[in-house]
């Protein structure tokens, strides 16, 4: 399986709607740097913009739950907009028969199609749709990505967020109300999320979660299970 790592077609269609907007998915501006040559990936991706990449590990324990509900998934497709160095994307690839990987930031200049995913607006039919949409997005973000992957995902959605999603008057009222996710996954073990590079030996103090909208099952919409990963 091979992953999609720049679409010029994809990539065209967006500027020719006149919908691309420079709006930072961090939430914020690029910090352009100055650095030599001779600075590291992993020094130019910190000075670039807030990155923090997923563990494999931390993806693998998702994806085995996933893959214990949908045996077909090495048949589908799915999109990966937040794919940063590629970390979540590469453990994907393992699982869906086509991954397609965007980023607006772009944080290693991999040549990923910078789609601004928060709040860009596709062209119905174009081509945009996939099976899946899985990432784990900026967190102050994670309601608008949601929004949106579930518009142009057919099979489901699942976002990686930290627990305290759940909480929130306004997101509950944006979301959550109407569309309450079809699973919440929990982290029994706290993940570790590192600026600019992987420290699977350094410690959390957040805890982590997926949230799954699995738009086969019969209570999609209508009600919330909740699993644990070990």
């Amino acid at each position: 399986m091979t992953s999609k790592v720049y679409n010029s077609h994809f990539h065209t269609l967006m500027q020719e709607s006149g919908d691309l907007t420079e709006t930072c998915v961090a939430g914020r501006t690029m910090r352009k740097t100055n650095k030599s040559a001779a600075v590291t990936q992993q020094r130019k991706i910190k000075n670039t913009v807030d990155f923090y990449p997923t563990p494999a590990s931390t993806t693998r324990m998702f994806l085995s739950w996933l893959e214990q509900r949908h045996e077909d998934l090495s048949e589908k497709t799915c999109w990966e907009p937040a794919a940063g160095a590629l970390d979540m994307s590469k453990e994907l690839e393992l699982t869906f028969r086509d991954v397609y990987s965007s980023d607006f930031h772009d944080p290693a200049e991999l040549g990923l199609d910078r789609i601004d995913f928060a709040s860009q607006l596709f062209i119905p039919g174009a081509g945009y749709t996939r099976d899946w949409i899985i990432t784990n997005p900026p967190f102050s973000l994670a309601t608008d990505f949601i929004l949106n992957a579930l518009r142009y995902s057919t099979n489901g959605v699942a976002m990686l967020v930290r627990v305290g999603f759940l909480e929130g008057v306004q997101r509950y009222q944006s979301l959550l109300h109407d569309m309450p996710p079809t699973d919440f996954c929990v982290y029994v073990r706290r993940q570790t999320f590192t600026e600019g590079k992987i420290d699977e030996d350094r410690g959390s103090a957040m805890c982590f979660a997926w949230v799954v909208w699995d738009k086969g099952e019969d209570d999609y919409g209508k009600t919330t299970k909740v699993s644990w990963l070990i």
